[in-house]
Order: C-alpha cells, then structure tokens, then sequence
C-alpha cells in the first residue's frame, strides 16, 4: 500500500491500494486493488479492481479492472471492466456493461497530455445518462437510454436506443429506436423505429417505421411500410405500403402493395402498386395498379387501373374505370361510370347522366350524351353528334 498526505506517485505501482490526499500517479502500469483519491488519479495502463475520485480519473492507454468511479469525469483510451461511473464518462474503446453519467461519449474522450480520439466503439450492456455520444466508432449492447442517444460516425449495433432524442449519423443496424425524435442520417436496416417523428436521412432498409410523422430523404424506402400520422419519402419507395392517419407522399416513385392515408397520398413520379387509399389520392405521372381510392383521385399522366371515388381525374390516356360523381380524362380506353362523364377521346363505354367526349368509338349511356364524332351508339333522352348518326335524336342514335 501506498498513502501519501498530498499525493502517491510511483513509475510502477504493485500492491493492494494507492491513496492519495490530492493526486495519484503512476507513469508506467497499476497493478493492485484502487486508486483512490479525492483530487485526480493518472496512469497509463489499470490492471486492478477500481479507481475512485472526488474529481477525475484518467487511464492514458489501457483500464482493466472492475470500474472506474468519479464524482466528476472518468477518462481513459481503452476500458475494458465492468462500469464507467460519473458526471461524464469518456473513452475511445468500451468493453463493459455500463456507462452511467451524465453525458457518456465514445471516441471523443481522452483529452489528456495531447491524447486524441483514435477511434473505437462500445461494447456491452447500457449506456445511461442525460446524454450519450459515440463520436468515433460503434455501438453494439442492448440500449442506450437517455434523454438524447447519438451515434455520430458509426453503426448502432443493438436493442434499441431509449430518449427523447435518438440520432444514428451513419448506419443503424439493430431492433429499434424508442423516442421523440428518431434520426438515422444513413442507411437504417432493421425492425423499426418507435417514436413521434421518425427520420432516415438516406435508404431504410426494415419493417416498419412508426411515429406521429415519418419521413425519409434523399434516397428510397425498401421495407414493410411506414406508420403514423404522417409519412414522407423523398425519392423512391419500394416495399409493401404506407400507412398513416394524415399523409403519405413519395417524392420520386412508388413500387408496392399500398398507400394508405387518411387525408391524402400523393406520388411525384410513377406509382406501380395495388392501391391508393385517402380522402385525397395523387400521382404526378403514370399509375400503375388496381384502384386509387378516395374523394378525389387524380393522376398527372396515364392510368392503369381503376378510380373510385366522388372526382376522378386523369391528364392523359386513362386504361380502366373511373367511377364516381364526376369523370374527366383527356383519353379513356375503358369505361366511365358516374354522374357526369368528360373525355376527349372514348373507346369503351360511358354511363351517367351527362356524357360528353369529343370521339366516341363505343356505348354513351345517360340523360344526355353528346360528341363531335361517333362511331358507336348513344342511348339516352338527348342525343347529340356533329358526325356520325344524326345531330339529334332521342332515344337511341347510331353512328358509323
């Protein structure tokens, strides 16, 4: 044992304690049971049971023991043992079960004599405190849980990450973020976030995000689907669907089963897929799939598929069936069924009770159909054709 009024110093150090008024140091290797003191204890390398502190404890190259414990700030380079305890906890490289403090940082935490981060990681349990930080490196445990959870230059190997605020700056491989606010700057591969907002700044690549709000950038979406309030893709998605009680929209295009939202869904580009289901249904250019389901539907270029709902739009050629109160399509290969039926060009059938399309190759059915050109038959009280059967006749008017 060493004691010293105001401080113990030794180049090596061998035995069972080494105790301190002010400081201890050891230049070289600790070997022994603690360090204790109520100022700064400083060594190279721990191979022990503790070091404790009133104020500080730095490990310049390697701990191992048991745990570091400091009222203040515990640092060291490599930690290998079982916890890091105090105010803030700081290291390039943790093999343990616990960092509990106020603010734990990885890979930003030697700052002693010139010492810098040189990269590393956690490895174990729980990180604990106010905030946690992996500033250099990896996080692989089960959680970290906090107030706010940042991994900044690394993956987030693990559980989940517990806060108000969960930040993944590169990639996030793991079950789960629980929080507020959950932000992946990269790639996110894994179940799901929890939380409510939700953001990958790049591709997700899982199952499922779930939030009040949920919204992807820069890249696209390849998973099971998105839940919440409101959900946002900035390029493509391609997965099984989106779900969200506000809004869904995609900003490049949609490749999947479902967009589900309960005030609109809205693709910038093509939507190939089954459904489009909201009060309001939007595709900048061409639909793909079986029905776009809602109040209003509308598509910016051609659709493939069906529209059900009070208003039905399509820019361009439309291939199916517009259903609803009012229908309005540049070209309608197919059949329109609704109040009032619009289109430039018809082959196939219109029911309603105003019909009007400038070519009609088909069947107009209603209280008054109307055309320029007709090749096909009107059935209905008014009946009216520039060319092609007569200009007027009720009834039925037949053109050829």
């Amino acid at each position: 044992m060493q004691v010293g009024l105001f401080g113990a110093e030794a180049e090596h150090f061998t035995g069972l304690a080494q105790i301190g008024l002010l400081h201890t140091n050891v230049e070289r290797v600790f070997r022994g049971g603690v360090e204790l003191t109520l100022g700064r204890n400083l060594v190279k390398e721990v191979y022990g049971g503790a070091q404790i502190a009133l104020y500080r404890n730095v490990v310049t190259d390697l701990f191992v023991g048991l745990a570091q414990y400091a009222l203040v700030r515990n640092d060291t380079h490599r930690f290998l043992g079982l916890a890091q305890i105090g105010t803030r906890n700081g290291t390039d490289a943790f093999i343990g079960a616990l960092q509990l403090g106020a603010y734990n940082v990885i890979g930003a935490g030697l700052d002693w004599d010139g010492g810098g981060p040189r990269g590393g990681g956690f490895v174990g349990a729980l990180q604990l405190g106010a905030y946690n930080k992996i500033d250099h490196g990896h996080f692989s445990g089960i959680a970290q849980l906090a107030a706010v959870n940042s991994v900044e230059d690394g993956d987030f190997r693990g559980v989940a990450q517990l806060g108000l605020l969960n930040l993944a700056d590169e990639r996030f491989y793991g079950a789960l973020q629980v929080g507020l606010l959950n932000g992946v700057d990269e790639d996110f591969h894994g179940i799901g976030q929890l939380g409510v907002v939700n953001i990958a700044g790049d591709e997700f690549y899982g199952v499922f995000q779930a939030g009040v709000a949920n919204v992807l950038t820069d890249e696209g979406f390849h998973g099971f689907g998105q839940f919440g309030l409101g959900a946002y893709v900035d390029q493509e998605f391609q997965g099984v669907f989106q779900a969200s009680g506000l809004f869904n929209y995609v900003d490049d295009a949609f490749s999947g089963v479902l967009q589900l939202g309960g005030l609109f869904n809205f693709v910038d580009d093509d939507f190939r897929g089954v459904f489009q289901i909201g009060a309001f249904n939007g595709v900048r250019q061409e639909f793909y799939g079986v029905s776009q389901i809602g109040v209003v539907n509308m598509t910016g270029d051609d659709q493939f598929g069906a529209q059900l709902g009070f208003v039905n739009l399509v820019k361009d050629h439309m291939h199916g069936l517009q259903a609803g109160f009012f229908a309005n399509a540049e070209e309608v290969t197919g059949m329109q069924l609704g109040v009032i039926n619009f289109s430039e060009r018809l082959t196939g059938a219109t029911m309603g009770l105003l019909n009007r399309s400038k070519h009609v190759r088909g069947v107009q059915i209603g209280l008054v159909n109307q055309t320029e050109r007709l090749r096909g038959v009107q059935i209905g009280l008014v009946n009216l054709s520039k060319h092609g059967g007569l200009p007027f006749f009720p009834v039925m008017n037949i053109g050829l």
